[in-house]
């Protein structure tokens, strides 16, 4: 919905002219950065992604926020990621899981999804697989078994495995992410329907 985007820029806007009219560097004038970043990707206005992006991370960097930094830095691995950079991307994922972990911040949905974004860039290799079962024992400690971010870790295992030649796996993991899925989402859900395809 392009007008909520604009508004998005318009408010972000705002608070980046007054933070800086009064020399604030605060949470609120990076997370404007950041929101600037995420409005102009939905809008396609590749540009001016990646400079809001990095001074978001200035922002805080100077604050040393190390949670709000790792979620910049997730963000940019994610741009590059769009992109089809994989290695730059790679690169940005492990530095937001080092952010996460100087944050105390390993027992979150944030560290799973991190770990998650970074585990994807080696599908096809067996390093995808062994990070793939980390996060499952994880993600299955912390958030339990009936969530759908355990089913959406498991269909990634699933397409790990899938992406080796092993279907036996991977048909093994898919089947346990139908039925996390159909039991937490309903069955028009996005997941839901994708899932149906697999």
């Amino acid at each position: 919905n392009i007008p909520i985007y604009e508004e998005a820029i318009a408010i972000s806007d705002t608070t980046i002219s007054i933070c800086k009219s009064e020399n604030i560097h605060s949470l609120a004038l990076g997370y404007a950065y950041l929101n600037l970043a995420l409005a102009y990707q939905n809008l396609n206005q590749q540009k001016d992604i990646f400079y809001n992006i990095t001074k978001s991370i200035e922002v805080f960097e100077q604050l040393k926020a190390w949670k709000p930094i790792a979620i910049a830095k997730n963000t940019l691995a994610l741009y590059y990621n769009n992109i089809d950079s994989i290695a730059i991307a790679t690169e940005y994922f492990q530095e937001t899981l080092k952010y996460l972990e100087l944050a105390g911040d390993t027992l979150s949905s944030t560290y799973l999804m991190a770990k998650s974004n970074f585990a994807m860039q080696f599908i096809g290799q067996d390093t995808a697989i062994v990070l793939y079962h980390e996060l499952e024992y994880l993600a299955y400690n912390l958030i339990g078994e009936n969530h759908p971010w355990y089913g959406i870790i498991l269909h990634n295992l699933g397409t790990a495995y899938r992406e080796r030649g092993d279907y036996e796996n991977a048909e093994f993991y898919y089947n346990k992410t139908k039925n996390i899925r159909s039991n937490t989402l309903s069955e028009i859900h996005p997941h839901n329907l994708l899932l149906n395809t697999c």
